[in-house]
């Protein structure tokens, strides 16, 4: 029997191909073979015809290799009289670097034709100008200017040329990181005499960091001379403007290695604007060099308020607690409200000891949103007596500020006078006031408790809005004990009798503790509304026949959600007369497409527990209505659900037919209901169906009628759809059928085999789509990188391609933590370690800092230096209880590695919601297989 590979490949060989297919396959036969250099020439020698197909095929499935250079040769030699061709453009952007080509090409640079290829190339392989005088040297300037990064061994060269070069250099010099120590050498040997103050404070400040990482010493000068001579450079008068922003860029970048005694000697020695200048970089980025130029322009009364609330707020974020002590006389009526507002909004953060009465004379005479800061403040800051006397006054605040302080009282002082407060408050007179005490208790005390004291509350109440105010408390609360006085409540008579009893009713049809409520009012209909007549029956429906003939008697006259819930609670006892309903509702477009939704599921789910000829009985009046009624009728998304169900049927031939049939329908129903088919293969996987959908797919891998897409252009998602859905959608229902090794292996042989006869789009569907098949799919990235031309969409990106940018040069706080977050989670330690040094530097109160030392720490088994980073991060986490998750969280890690104690990190991960959610997306996998483990075990568990 005739393979389906070799069936592939028969009907592959027979079709025309294009000129692109052509340089595609040949591409890929090179790319197998893997030819010599001498090998390679020898071909090229005797295929001179198809040279126009053989030198781009080369050009992609051997770039950067060896075997390309011998063949570069005789294209420069047979090219000499020509203009290059955009098939020798192609070779030479990927060929690497030739000796025996130098020449020619820098005799070629010489004619207009060939010089921005001939001049990239060079420039590329690292032949620079020996001086500014020299032909390539304007070609050079061009590329800096539009952004081109140099080779790291060229910078020496480049930077010596002269003034203007530099000047283009520099501001590309800080995407450079890990120079090797003979390339800082030959930057360091440079002839720096005609270098401006700028140039070698630059080179200095880069050179400085680029030998902290060595942990080598390669400048002459000691560090804090360096950064000295560098402030010196950016708080003189004359400095041109670009200048300044690049030295202020790397006074940024490296503000680790600037010491606050490099920056006062600097300041003295510089004139009148130099402490502006640099009040403006600090309050950009705080730095702790800083702190006393801050301070003192803070407290300068003479200063604009504006800039001063600039100084403050830098303040709180770098300061040592002992400096800033000598700003809170700020903290005062009369001053101004933007210095003011920074002042509350640090100590809310960094709360510090207060002088007694400092906040209670402010607040009468604040706003409301600075108010609710001052009110933070207080509660930090004040003592146990203080802080209850004003937890009342909260109520004059927003509602969303008020709960968030009494959660923060609870926080920062939890005592049983607090509790006491609470109480007091939850049954005052005031409504604001008894919002503040219900969430103050929620706060304080257990589940339980709180029931219990809103049970009393409510058989106290005497006003009906009182009444009504402590249900809606019970119910917000979503706790089995509230859960049990609610009910208790409803089935009283007074309780049946309240006007939103139903409303109640229809929240608990799902809760099986609700039976003896549902039951009480089964028992005593003639006492009830319709409307709680037909929750009870809803509730009763899976274990009373006469509950469930309510339903079906009752479904057509009830508004929409309550039909939902109707449906939804047949699922569990349903009969004949049931499945009838379920196809008639399906048929009938009286119903809302929502219910309709609901009929389907119930359906498909019905036929799904049947042997195949009942469930096609099962569901034949609606799929025949399907087939027989006007397309345009039946095109709506309870029919997608249905035939979507269906197709996850557990008969392979019924998966069959049912597709063959939604191929059938007009086209422009077709695609719609074929999706769904193939949707329902995903959701409902079928082992056997594994072969049949990957000879599907490779059966439409090699389709020819199917245009190719502009290979330069990425087609957008729905134009994808359209053209290649079923393909893609076999590719999605196969992802689902986790492959073992070995299958996986077969298909990727397979693709190897039709290698570029593949369809290149649909090739390029699989390294994205099947990612559970890692054989298959690197294989046919293989295929696309080796065949594709190097512009190609369908190429994917190599991670060598993509520039990545020094975690230093990210200013930004937000920015900065998110490319930390990005690197940790792609597994690229290396070096993170020094972006959290920096991070600590920059952001000294900032708990993200330490976070991500810690989990580094964690993931390279420094588990000391772990422990005291998430100590740190916990005192910068505030009072927030979901604040503090994280570290304590670290902290439990920690303490189970070094312990080896498994069991209680597992009752920690039990015992506090989301902290297996976020160590699964914190742990890199395969480096902790032990927390690995215990994440596995948990899951078990549950």
């Amino acid at each position: 029997m005739i393979s389906i590979v070799t069936s592939l490949l028969v009907c592959a060989a027979v079709q025309a191909p294009s000129e692109e297919n052509a340089i595609r396959e040949m591409a890929w036969n090179l790319h197998c073979q893997q030819p010599s250099a001498a090998k390679l020439l020898l071909q090229w020698q005797q295929a001179a015809p198809d040279h126009a197909l053989l030198m781009p095929a080369i050009s992609r499935s051997l770039a950067g290799t060896d075997s390309m250079k011998m063949v570069l040769v005789e294209i420069l030699q047979a090219s000499e009289a020509a203009a290059p061709t955009p098939e020798v453009i192609q070779y030479l952007a990927h060929s690497p670097a030739t000796a025996d080509a130098i020449p020619l090409l820098l005799d070629l640079f010489a004619r207009p034709a060939w010089q921005a290829i001939a001049g990239d190339t060079l420039l590329r392989w690292g032949v620079m100008p020996a001086d500014e005088k020299h032909a390539l040297a304007s070609h050079l300037m061009q590329k800096l200017l539009s952004n081109w990064v140099p080779p790291s061994d060229s910078l020496a060269s480049i930077l010596g040329l002269g003034d203007a070069y530099r000047a283009a250099v520099f501001p590309l010099l800080f995407r450079f990181e890990n120079l090797t120590l003979q390339q800082l050498q030959n930057l360091k040997q440079l002839d720096s005499s005609n270098f401006s103050p700028f140039d070698s404070a630059l080179l200095d400040v880069f050179l400085l960091h680029q030998q902290s990482q060595l942990a080598a010493s390669i400048h002459d000068l000691p560090a804090s001379q360096i950064m000295q001579n560098a402030w010196l450079v950016f708080l003189e008068d004359d400095l041109a403007l670009g200048q300044r922003q690049l030295l202020e860029v790397a006074l940024q970048q490296y503000s680790h290695h600037v010491s606050a005694d490099d920056f006062h000697a600097a300041l003295q020695q510089s004139g009148d604007g130099a402490a502006l200048r640099a009040l403006q970089l600090f309050h950009q980025t705080p730095m702790p060099c800083g702190v006393d130029l801050l301070l003192d322009h803070a407290l300068n009364a003479q200063a604009v308020s504006e800039a001063r609330s600039k100084s403050v707020a830098s303040l709180f974020k770098v300061s040592p607690d002992a400096s800033l002590k000598k700003i809170l006389p700020l903290l005062k009526p009369e001053q101004d409200k933007a210095i003011l507002r920074a002042m509350l909004a640090g100590l809310r953060m960094r709360p510090l000891d207060l002088i007694p009465g400092t906040i209670e004379t402010l607040l009468p005479k604040l706003r409301t949103k600075d108010a609710s800061l001052a009110m933070e403040v207080l509660i930090l800051t004040a003592d146990h007596s203080t802080r209850l006397q004003w937890l009342p006054k909260v109520a004059a605040l927003p509602e969303n500020s008020g709960r968030r302080l009494m959660e923060m009282a609870w926080g920062v002082d939890p005592s049983s006078d607090l509790v006491a407060e609470f109480r007091a408050l939850s049954s005052d007179s005031n409504v604001s006031k008894r919002a503040l005490g219900a969430a103050g208790l929620i706060a304080a005390l257990s589940e339980q408790d709180v029931a219990d004291h809103y049970e009393v509350l409510l058989k106290g109440a005497t006003e009906p809005a009182l009444f009504d105010e402590y249900l809606d408390v019970l119910r917000d609360l979503r706790s089995d004990a509230a859960l049990e006085v609610i009910l208790d409540w409803l089935i009283t008579p007074g309780g049946r009798q309240n006007p939103r009893s139903g409303a109640f009713a229809s929240m608990l049809i799902e809760e099986a503790a609700a039976t003896r409520m549902f039951m009480a009012w089964w028992s005593d209909r003639s006492h009830l509304s319709e409307s709680q007549i037909d929750w009870a029956a809803c509730h009763l429906a899976s274990t009373d026949a006469t509950a469930m003939q309510r339903l079906r008697e009752r479904i057509g006259d009830v508004p929409a959600r309550t039909q939902t819930m109707m449906l939804s609670r047949m699922k569990d006892s349903a009969g004949p007369e049931e499945v009838d309903l379920w196809n008639f509702i399906m048929q009938d477009f009286g119903y809302e497409v929502g219910v309709r939704r609901v009929a389907a599921h119930l359906l498909y789910r019905q036929a799904a527990e049947q042997e195949v000829e009942v469930a096609r009985k099962t569901v034949q009046p609606s799929l025949g209505y399907f087939f027989a009624a006007n397309s345009d009728r039946v095109m709506d998304r309870a029919w997608l659900v249905f035939i979507r169900g269906l197709a996850g049927y557990k008969d392979m031939q019924w998966r069959r037919e049912l597709l063959d049939q939604m191929r059938a329908l007009p086209v422009e129903y077709r695609l719609a209901f074929v999706k769904a088919c193939f949707q329902g293969y995903a959701d409902q996987p079928l082992e056997e169906q594994r072969e049949v959908l990957q000879s599907e797919l490779l059966l439409e891998a090699i389709q020819p009628s199917t245009a190719l897409f502009r290979p330069t252009i990425r087609p957008k998602f729905q134009e994808v759809s359209a053209a290649h859905f079923e393909f893609f959608h076999r590719v999605i229902a196969l992802q689902a059928l986790k492959p073992t090794p070995q299958q996986d292996q077969k298909l990727a042989s397979e693709l190897h085999q039709l290698g570029a006869k593949f369809h290149p789009d649909r090739l390029s569907i699989l390294p994205v789509a099947l990612t559970d098949w890692p054989l298959t799919s690197a294989k046919a990235k293989e295929i696309l990188m080796a065949s594709e031309d190097h512009a190609s969409f369908r190429r994917p990106p190599l991670e060598q391609d993509q520039h990545v940018s020094p975690m230093a040069s990210y200013i930004d706080a937000m920015k900065f933590f998110e490319e930390l977050q990005k690197r940790y989670d792609s597994g690229r330690l290396h070096q993170l370690q020094n972006a959290c040094d920096i991070a600590c530097y920059r952001w000294p109160r900032d708990r993200r800092s330490f976070i991500w030392s810690g989990w580094v720490a964690v993931s390279e088994g420094r588990l000391q230096d772990a422990q005291a980073a998430f100590e740190q991060a916990l005192l910068c986490s505030g009072w927030l209880s979901y604040v503090q998750m994280e570290p304590r969280l670290g902290m439990a890690v920690t303490s189970a590695l070094a312990n080896q104690d498994w069991d209680t990190l597992q009752t920690y991960l039990q015992q506090n919601d989301q902290t297996d959610a976020l160590l699964a997306g914190r742990i890199l996998h395969g480096l902790l297989p032990e927390l690995e483990a215990v994440l596995t075990k948990l899951q078990d568990s549950e």
